[in-house]
């Protein structure tokens, strides 16, 4: 079962596990979601991007069988509101994110997945 996030934001937050495909205007990364709420990520990344910059990120969730709801991949931008190293390693990035910009289905997805989780459903 995942755990809920303490949330500041005024939005529920779920610890995910979640490859991201990240693109920036200095080129693109492989990052890991490790927390997302309807309005925003924390990424872990080996690089520092500095705050302010905007994001292009690549997300998929996960295929639900039990549900019949296939993987489902989409788009989003988001703007960087902190950039720090991890405690736990150094050598890793956390790089907070709020989104701008999502798909009005892309956005319902999400959703789903946030709720279900938040049901603790996995």
């Amino acid at each position: 079962m995942t755990e809920r996030v303490q949330n500041r934001r005024g939005k529920p937050r779920v610890d995910t596990n979640l490859p991201a495909k990240v693109t920036a205007a200095d080129g693109g990364f492989e990052a890991t979601v490790k927390n997302m709420s309807m309005s925003g990520l924390l990424l872990t990344s080996n690089r520092p991007i500095p705050e302010m910059t905007i994001l292009g990120m690549r997300l998929s969730l996960p295929a639900r069988p039990d549900r019949r709801s296939p993987a489902y991949a989409f788009e989003l931008t988001g703007a960087v509101v902190r950039s720090e190293p991890c405690r736990e390693d150094p050598d890793q990035y956390e790089i907070a994110v709020f989104l701008t910009d999502m798909a009005r289905e892309s956005r319902s997805a999400l959703q789903s997945f946030i709720e279900e989780r938040l049901d603790g459903i996995d």
